[in-house]
């Protein structure tokens, strides 16, 4: 197997195209194994990055040209005392380079595990990940959006350190009741920048109505904005890849709200650390606003909206202990039914 931070850290190995010479320089994925050699990563003489996979019966090979920026061909490579023919997958887009290695991560993981032909393996890959790839580039989020996002990707990370499917109950960024549920539990995030105190908005009277037949939790997270050191969402992002997470369901999630790879690499320079991180149970005793708290269960006539504040800086209510946190992620996952 290979991390994808293994595959990116061989780019910068590869040195740029000596066109005086006439050749270009690769990187062999040592780690990966295929009937006909390892794979090999290479960038032309046009900038153009290359996974280069060896196959001996070319004419099981099919290309495919659909994507926008990512090509599969099958073409000959060699030096001047060699040739051999190779599946070639190419980004000719370099504002699409991350989510290529990406794309690389998925077909060398695919290809470390199966015996079907290279070829089919990229073609299934790149299927996968065709909307991503036809996606245009976005404007950049603010920071309110970076914050919410990435205080939900860290409870995201805690959950997936239990299972590596955790993040299908992520349902914030497709605009899901909470952010996290799995049918019957549900978590809802709030993060913050303030230092002193911790007092929570809540927007609509029903974001803290727990689900009919589940009970719903709140975790609150004090963060700080850091010039240097912390994470990036990106560097989360990466975080939860090597974690095992399912990859494209994440980046799928995270492209609903404009966090494409081509978006998160511009964004390594927001950086946020947690400073304090506590984990309620939303019960009866827990302050909150529900449509039971009106009349008729519902707002009043000629109310639409209703947003207000909560002050949790001193008990009650009480936090989970750690163990008692501990148990409720284990638990959290272990009965996803979505």
């Amino acid at each position: 197997m290979i991390a994808l931070n293994v595959i990116q850290r061989i780019w910068s190995l590869v040195e740029q195209p000596q066109q005086r010479e006439g050749h270009i320089a690769a990187q062999e994925l040592h780690a990966i194994t295929t009937p006909a050699g390892h794979p090999l990563l290479v960038i032309d003489a046009d900038q153009h990055r290359h996974l280069l996979i060896p196959i001996n019966l070319r004419g099981l090979a099919e290309e495919d040209t659909q994507s926008a920026g990512i090509h599969l061909r099958i073409n000959r490579w060699g030096d001047g005392t060699a040739q051999h023919d190779y599946v070639d997958v190419v980004c000719h887009k370099p504002h699409l380079n991350d989510l290529f290695d990406l794309v690389i991560f998925e077909i060398v993981q695919a290809l470390a595990t199966s015996t079907t032909h290279p070829a089919v393996i990229c073609r299934r890959v790149l299927n996968q990940w065709r909307e991503l790839l036809g996606r245009d580039s976005t404007k950049l989020p603010d920071k309110t959006l970076l914050l919410g996002v990435f205080g939900e990707l860290w409870i995201l990370r805690e959950l997936t350190r239990y299972s590596p499917s955790a993040v299908q109950t992520w349902m914030g960024p497709q605009g899901g009741r909470y952010d996290l549920f799995t049918g019957t539990l549900g978590i809802e995030v709030k993060s913050s920048l303030q230092r002193h105190g911790r007092t929570v908005t809540i927007h609509g009277h029903d974001q803290l109505d727990p689900p009919p037949t589940g009970a719903l939790y709140l975790a609150a997270l004090r963060m700080e904005e850091m010039p240097a050191g912390g994470e990036s969402v990106g560097e989360l992002v990466d975080a939860l890849v090597t974690l095992g997470c399912e990859r494209y369901a994440l980046f799928m999630r995270l492209a609903h709200v404009g966090l494409t790879p081509v978006v998160l690499a511009q964004l390594q320079d927001i950086r946020f650390a947690v400073r304090e991180h506590h984990v309620y149970h939303v019960d009866d005793a827990f302050p909150h606003i529900t449509k039971a708290s009106f009349i008729g269960n519902s707002l009043p006539n000629g109310v639409l909206s209703l947003t207000y504040q909560i002050d949790i800086s001193s008990a009650p209510p009480y936090p989970l202990s750690a163990e008692a946190v501990a148990t409720l992620f284990q638990q959290f996952v272990q009965t996803s039914s979505i």
